[in-house]
């Protein structure tokens, strides 16, 4: 005799294993480059894995982490680079996440560690006068 719902459970649950498999699959090709002025570049390959939400993006100050995330929401799968807006001269680490599509929001590990030295903002404008016309 054949259950339905039984089945039914036992396929969502395959779903949800085979989501979990092919995340594993993550982020391939990572690189951050600078950007005058403007902060640093980080752009990826998207993942190569089925049912992916989107993606997030994580920096940190030393090498391994701890990272902070930096995209209140995942980034849409079609998006392949981040543009940080910091420029302080600082080294920075990065790596991305993959995250699965709901119902159970699963998140990739992270990517290979990418990093690079954030430009310094230019100078402001000197010699700056005002004259009664």
């Amino acid at each position: 005799m054949i259950h339905l719902p039984k089945q039914q459970k036992w396929l969502k649950r395959l779903r949800c294993w085979t989501s979990i498999l092919l995340l594993l699959v993550a982020i391939s090709s990572f690189t951050v480059s600078a950007q005058t002025s403007h902060g640093l570049l980080v752009s990826w390959t998207a993942s190569v894995s089925t049912g992916v939400a989107g993606e997030s993006v994580y920096r940190a100050t030393v090498s391994g982490g701890p990272y902070t995330k930096l995209n209140a929401a995942l980034l849409p799968v079609a998006t392949t680079s981040f543009l940080d807006p910091v420029t302080d001269g600082k080294k920075y680490f990065y790596v991305v996440t993959a995250t699965s599509l709901p119902p159970i929001a699963i998140e990739s590990p992270l990517s290979v560690e990418a990093t690079n030295t954030a430009p310094l903002a230019p100078l402001p404008p000197t010699g700056v006068g005002v004259t009664p016309q």
